[in-house]
């Protein structure tokens, strides 16, 4: 069972239905910051020296950084969700296993043993077939967590990379905007004297 968790100050997480809920609405929002962007470049352009374009576009990256940490902190949850249920799914699989070769032997006793009667033996094979449909439904949860946990994995590592690249991009705006004031700044000063 996913255990219940809080992220940020109002979005609570149960199970990996929530968790893909929560991020289907980051990711609405991070589709608005997109097309804002678009717009800034629409109205500025790709001119690098307007001081109002860039504060626009550091203030969407903000904004992208803000949700991209949220998805992040969510998919890193629901990565270690993951993480446990294909631990204990795996644990599932061996106890099962265990059961089943354990099963087996005593059913081969069973045939060896002159003691045993037919009902014993029926009932043995029941046990065995039980424990076989059982087994094989834990290896397709076990697969299935896997597969689940590799997904989050993946995803996580994306959003890490999409943070990554919005900072770069932040960074080198903050940076080309502060040259271009310094460049105004000092052909003011050229110009007053």
């Amino acid at each position: 069972m996913a255990r219940k968790g809080k992220i940020g100050p109002v979005i609570a997480i149960d199970g990996e239905t929530e968790f893909k809920r929560s991020i289907k609405s980051i990711n609405d929002n991070l589709g608005v910051l997109t097309s804002e962007l678009k717009k800034v470049d629409a109205e500025f352009g790709k001119n690098e020296t307007s001081i109002e374009g860039a504060r626009s576009k550091i203030e969407i990256y903000r904004k992208q950084l803000e949700q991209l940490s949220q998805k992040e902190k969510l998919q890193s949850q629901a990565l270690q969700d993951a993480q446990k249920r294909y631990s204990e799914a795996g644990d599932k699989v061996s106890e099962l296993k265990n059961k089943l070769a354990s099963a087996e032997k005593e059913m081969d006793e069973l045939k060896n043993s002159s003691d045993a009667t037919t009902a014993e033996i029926k009932e043995q094979a029941a046990i065995i077939k039980d424990l076989e449909k059982d087994l094989k439904n834990a290896e397709r949860q076990y697969a299935s967590a896997e597969k689940s946990t590799k997904d989050w994995q993946k995803a996580l590592n994306n959003t890490q990379a999409d943070i990554a690249t919005s900072r770069r991009d932040m960074e080198q705006l903050a940076t080309s905007t502060i040259k271009t004031k310094e460049a105004f700044e000092a052909a003011e000063k050229r110009l007053e004297t």
